[in-house]
């Protein structure tokens, strides 16, 4: 018997994909579970790497846009 135990909330799963549909299923996997905590494993740096920098990129515009919209409504009001 182990000293620790596994929380009882801790999931485990893995998909397998096809390489053209990897970055789309893991979008959609981070849109879909944005209130929980996630671990994602991948391949290789250059994957790593690639991913970062859209994620980096996606979420500035994202907050540009929702500051500047934001922002509209408050002119409004």
């Amino acid at each position: 018997m182990s000293k620790f135990t596994t929380p009882n909330k801790l999931a485990q799963s893995y998909i397998e994909c096809e390489l053209d549909q990897k970055i789309d299923i893991l979008w959609s996997f981070i849109k879909s579970h944005l209130r929980q905590k996630s671990l994602v494993f991948i391949s290789s740096q250059k994957q790593v790497r690639f991913i970062y920098y859209k994620a980096f990129i996606l979420y500035n515009i994202f907050s540009f846009y929702f500051s500047v919209v934001s922002f509209l409504k408050r002119l409004e009001d």
